[in-house]
């Protein structure tokens, strides 16, 4: 319908949903090409918020799919852009999805600075559900490399936050990994 109408901001939207909706249904490799789709228009229509959605959409869906470079590329341009439009939500989860893309690559370094610069961002702008996931990701990043304690207190103040703002499916990600430590 919005081709018809000649609607490409539209367009790119209702791609990008796609892409959603078929990542969600495990369906990577058709969410990948909605997304490029919706990519293009938003390069062509000039949306540099559009981009940097689709661009953290796509690095997401590279990482469930174990393709850690190109996750980490996508991940690194949809932060790149959201910094230079002042965008600090997508600065957030693109700082967060690098920290977990690091860890899964055994980069904890490089993971802890991205999560860390992300909880900071977060708490400074109000952004609480990517804070609460922050602290799981950097719970699940101290488990990781053999520090119980520290885990467990990001993993309860995670939970704890989650709680507050009524996020089941974080509370559950805070609660497996509590179950870890």
């Amino acid at each position: 319908m919005f081709r018809q109408v000649g609607d490409r901001a539209g367009q790119a939207r209702a791609l990008h949903n796609l892409g959603v909706i078929s990542q969600a249904q495990g369906r990577h490799q058709k969410a990948i090409r909605f997304y490029r789709q919706a990519l293009a228009i938003y390069r062509e229509t000039g949306d540099p918020l559009g981009e940097a959605s689709t661009l953290l959409h796509l690095g997401r869906t590279q990482e469930r799919q174990g393709r850690y470079d190109l996750a980490a590329r996508y991940n690194g341009q949809a932060l790149a852009i959201a910094a230079e439009i002042g965008a600090p939500q997508i600065e957030c989860a693109a700082l967060i999805d690098l920290g977990s893309v690091g860890f899964r690559q055994g980069e904890y370094r490089q993971a802890a600075g991205h999560l860390h610069q992300a909880l900071a961002m977060c708490r400074e702008t109000g952004f609480r559900g990517a804070e609460a996931e922050a602290l799981t990701r950097i719970g699940d990043l101290c488990l990781g490399q053999g520090r119980p304690d520290e885990a467990a207190g990001h993993l309860r103040e995670a939970l704890s936050l989650y709680r507050e703002i009524r996020i089941l499916d974080g509370e559950a990600d805070a609660l497996n990994s509590l179950g870890e430590v």
